[in-house]
Parts: C-alpha cells; sequence; structure tokens
C-alpha cells in the first residue's frame, strides 16, 4: 500500500539497495559467528604471492579509512538521500530505515562487548540472537520494499517517520 504518492520500479530497486549492502555487511559476521559458536574449524585457503599483496594494501587502506568509512557512507546516504526531498518519500523512508538499523545493530554489540565479561557464554548467544535480528529485518524489509510497500518495524518505523518530512 502506498499512500504518499506512486512507486515504480525504479524506486523500488534504489530503495532494495541499502537493505542489500546491510545484508551483505551482515552475513559474512553471521557465518562467522555461527561457525564459531557451532565450534567448527575454519582452515585458510593457500594465497598467491599477488593476492597477498593486494591483501596487504586493503589491509592498510581499511586501517586508515577502516574507521571512518561507514561515517561517511551513512552521513553521505542521509545527507544526499534522505534530507533530499526531490527523492520520492519512498525511498528516503527505506533508506533511513536502514541507516537506523545498520546503526542500532553496532551499538548494541558495543554494549554486548561491555557487557562481555559479566554476562560470559551468554555473550555469544546474544551475539548471534542480534546477528540473526539485523539480517531478519534487512530481509524482510527487503521484500517490503520489492512488493512496493513500507516495512513496519516497530520502533525503527516509528523513528524514521518522525524523522522524515512529506
Amino acid at each position: 500500500m502506498t499512500f504518499r504518492g506512486t512507486v515504480t520500479g525504479l524506486d523500488r530497486f534504489l530503495a532494495s539497495l541499502p537493505y542489500s549492502l546491510l545484508l551483505f555487511s551482515v552475513l559474512p559476521m553471521l557465518l562467522l559467528r555461527a561457525v564459531l559458536f557451532l565450534g567448527m574449524t575454519v582452515t585458510s585457503p593457500a594465497v598467491s604471492p599477488e593476492q597477498a599483496f593486494w591483501d596487504s594494501i586493503l589491509a592498510t587502506l581499511g586501517a586508515l579509512l577502516g574507521p571512518y568509512i561507514r561515517l561517511i557512507f551513512y552521513l553521505g546516504l542521509y545527507l544526499l538521500v534522505v534530507r533530499n526531498r526531490t527523492i520520492n518519500y519512498f525511498i528516503r523512508f527505506h533508506v533511513m530505515q536502514s541507516l537506523l538499523i545498520g546503526i542500532a545493530a553496532p551499538l548494541v554489540g558495543l554494549v554486548l562487548n561491555f557487557l562481555g565479561p559479566a554476562l560470559g557464554a551468554l555473550t555469544d548467544w546474544l551475539g548471534l540472537l542480534v546477528s540473526l535480528a539485523v539480517a531478519g529485518a534487512s530481509m524482510y524489509s527487503f521484500f517490503c520494499v520489492i512488493m512496493g510497500n513500507y516495512g513496519s518495524i516497530p520502533v525503527i518505523s516509528e523513528a524514521v517517520e518522525s524523522q522524515l518530512r512529506f
């Protein structure tokens, strides 16, 4: 149901991109947590010298920009898409919702790391649960976008609606 204008196929595609990025950023962590939780061993494949060289360059760039690249990306999306009134409300709504999901997950992770010594092994369970919740919310919202609906996640959607103007 679209109550704020019509939604085209291009709008659906553009609104689904932030969810797909969020999903692809959480899937490796989810798989790693599941592997570590199940107690499986992870073996690294053989690496060629050229691959090792490019990996070291990417690691260096990641070390220099790593803490800031996510912040720059989120600020760019917020300033260029969410605050731009010429962009369809449907796209702005879903970009803002994916940003809030992407910001909430690391904050919960920080709280879990802070409480880690007190909670012990329960921290691993809660970390896996948070990763599953982010992946589930991303997939649910992604499918809502594909259907042309506004995905309603209880607290986050209310915060998005209070921040956006028509």
